[in-house]
């Protein structure tokens, strides 16, 4: 070795000795032996029993969530026609509220035509001229 490799920390790899062939075959074992683990767990057989058990529990609660969602859609828009009748006044769906918030608005919309017509009606006369009371009596 020369001042300058040691200075820099650095050796030659040719000085150095080759690892013998254990050394690559310990290596190839220790990385290989979770997926030699894994080959041997694969290829144990299924128990059938057991597969229908956690497919049947899957399919259960998958009913179980399905049943849920579809008791908060009814209870937050309401049965189809379940809020047509006002009779008996139950509790007050979004979709019972918006149905009753349309036929209000509806009933706005005809009040405000007949204000606008009889408006209209009240400017023409007026800009026609003096009306002379008698006349229209």
């Amino acid at each position: 070795m020369n001042s300058s490799e040691e200075s820099s920390g650095f050796q030659d790899i040719s000085d150095q000795p080759r690892p013998s062939s254990t050394y690559y075959l310990d290596w190839a074992f220790i990385n290989l032996l979770p997926g030699r683990i894994g080959l041997v767990q694969a290829r144990k057989p299924y128990d059938v029993r057991d597969v229908i058990e956690q497919y049947s529990q899957g399919h259960l609660n998958m009913m179980v969530r399905i049943k849920e969602l579809q008791r908060r859609l009814d209870h937050t828009l309401g049965k189809p026609g379940s809020y047509l009748t006002e009779k008996g006044m139950k509790p007050m769906t979004i979709g019972a509220r918006l149905h009753r918030m349309e036929q209000q608005l509806v009933n706005l919309d005809r009040k405000m035509d007949v204000v606008i017509c009889t408006v209209n009606m009240l400017v023409e006369k007026l800009t026609n001229g003096p009306v002379n009371v008698e006349q229209d009596i």
